[in-house]
């Protein structure tokens, strides 16, 4: 393409860990003016920059908790080609753990290591270097009583705004003790209020399965799901299955996956299951569907055991919320989990 006197441009790829890429990223130059020269990455994380002056300039770019700074020779009347990937750093994690889910698990196998894992007795050093603090959601005791539940993950840390500020992305594993959510104390108001700011600011949250009663209280609007929103538990109506065939509607699982289905087990009873697409707010961006089983928990009490029905649900689904986004998935990450479900999960972690 043609380019004016004096100046040039750029073309390169954008990462995050592993390579993966930064699909929709926005890269900016600012002019001594203040003015942007902005462009957006494609689905492969590839952008090109032009109108930049000649000489060494300063380049950002992001896509959500993903952010970096490079700095280029640009040289007047060429575009020129960047040799390597452009990865950004690893943004700071929390991860509140669960019984049911250990999403964990699959951040280390994108090099996203534990630093500290905070319990409710102790705070338990790990690696200096990495990015990833776990917030106990179970209170292992001096005795290791895993009986002994925990509300230290809320009552302390989701109650601490200047804390929760420390990070970018906030993961919550379904199984995470949930008394508060159930008995609407008041620790619960003020961590609602703290997570809302956290996401309204940029923060990217993740919530599996159970966790959804949080998001219930917090967001009403924002997800439809089975049951009476103002009775706790009452959206876990999902039967189990150890196949349910899911469609996928987001173009960058699509891309990345290479495939429009897939396999996804919902191995225990009680899932939370969400309402038919149809009846789900226009803002929400569903984005992985099936075939789910629920039941019909007023028929239970009767001889024949509990009436059943089938509908097609999302399962994984994405809104927005001020400058933040979350994700909320009625699947598990455990240690039974499918490849490539595992993949799903890594690829949205960059779609945060």
């Amino acid at each position: 393409m043609a380019l004016d006197a004096g100046l040039g441009g750029i073309r390169g790829r954008l990462c995050g860990a592993r390579g993966y890429a930064l699909s929709y990223a926005e890269v900016w130059f600012t002019q001594t003016t203040g003015s942007e020269i902005r462009t957006l990455a494609d689905i492969e994380g590839r952008f090109e920059l032009v109108g930049l002056p000649e000489g060494s300039q300063s380049i950002s770019a992001q896509r959500g908790p993903f952010h970096t700074e490079f700095s280029v020779d640009v040289v007047a009347g060429v575009v020129r080609e960047l040799p390597d990937a452009l990865c950004t750093p690893a943004p700071r994690i929390a991860v509140v753990t669960g019984l049911y889910d250990h999403v964990e698990d699959v951040l280390g196998t994108l090099g996203f290591r534990v630093k500290r894992i905070y319990r409710q007795d102790s705070i338990e050093e790990r690696d200096p270097a990495g990015s990833v603090d776990l917030i106990d959601g179970r209170f292992v005791g001096n005795s290791g009583d895993l009986g002994l539940a925990s509300r230290y993950w809320l009552r302390v840390f989701l109650t601490d705004p200047q804390r929760l500020a420390r990070y970018d992305m906030l993961f919550l594993n379904c199984g995470l003790d949930d008394h508060d959510i159930a008995e609407h104390t008041t620790d619960l108001s003020n961590a609602i209020s703290n997570l809302k700011d956290f996401i309204a600011q940029g923060g990217s949250l993740y919530v599996s399965d159970w966790a959804a009663d949080l998001i219930r209280q917090a967001f009403p609007s924002q997800i439809a799901f089975r049951g009476d929103p103002t009775l706790f538990g009452s959206s876990r109506v999902g039967r189990s299955d150890l196949q349910i065939d899911a469609d996928i509607h987001d173009p960058v699982l699509r891309e990345r996956l290479g495939t429009l289905s897939l396999p996804i087990a919902m191995r225990l009873d009680e899932w939370s299951m969400m309402l038919p697409v149809e009846v789900q707010p226009v803002t929400l961006r569903v984005m992985v569907t099936g075939d789910g089983t629920g039941v019909r928990p007023e028929t239970c009490g009767q001889a024949s055991g509990c009436e059943t029905y089938r509908d097609h649900v999302p399962l994984t689904v994405q809104f927005s919320y001020g400058l933040g986004q979350v994700i909320y998935t009625s699947a598990h990450v455990d240690e039974h989990a499918d490849p490539v479900l595992e993949e799903l999960l890594r690829i949205l972690v960059f779609r945060m």
